[in-house]
């Protein structure tokens, strides 16, 4: 029992910082935008991924021929070339990551949100109804994709 206290505290603490870090910011691509976050939390859990490593960019254009330069159409097939354990929404514990869905004229098919909350019930990442990342209840029947980012 004391190892997984210990890991949910890791998680916890991973997840605090992430909304210390980006809550009520406004997007900027390249700085605060979804995959900066989902790259923040999987850092700060001690993972090795090269999660846009030596990768910069400043504008939706830019991000966007970037993740096609992966060969990855979406954000979804990006995530999970990373290796990350696919596992369902109601499963996910703090700082896993999940994917909703996206306008279709959206050039990544997806946005990334953090796991707030165990089961998904909130996740932090980008609202678009108020330009800003925050805390929310996430539509989970609408759920792409979730992942499940291992903690030490």
């Amino acid at each position: 029992m004391v190892d997984r206290q210990n890991h949910l505290l890791v998680r916890d603490r991973v997840v605090r910082e992430c909304v210390a870090r980006f809550n009520k910011k406004r997007r900027q691509y390249g700085s605060v935008d979804c995959v900066k976050s989902a790259a923040f939390v999987i850092r700060k859990a001690g993972v090795k991924i090269p999660y846009l490593k030596g990768k910069t960019y400043g504008t939706k254009k830019r991000a966007a021929e970037l993740l096609r330069a992966t060969g990855h159409a979406t954000l979804v097939e990006a995530t999970d070339a990373l290796g990350l354990e696919r596992i369902a929404p109601a499963a996910t514990l703090p700082a896993d990551i999940i994917a909703l869905p996206v306008p279709a004229d959206d050039p990544f098919g997806a946005s990334l949100l953090i796991v707030h909350t165990s089961n998904a019930r909130r996740a932090f990442g980008f609202d678009p109804l108020t330009h800003q990342f925050e805390i929310g209840v996430p539509d989970l029947s609408a759920c792409l994709a979730a992942w499940r980012v291992p903690h030490g």
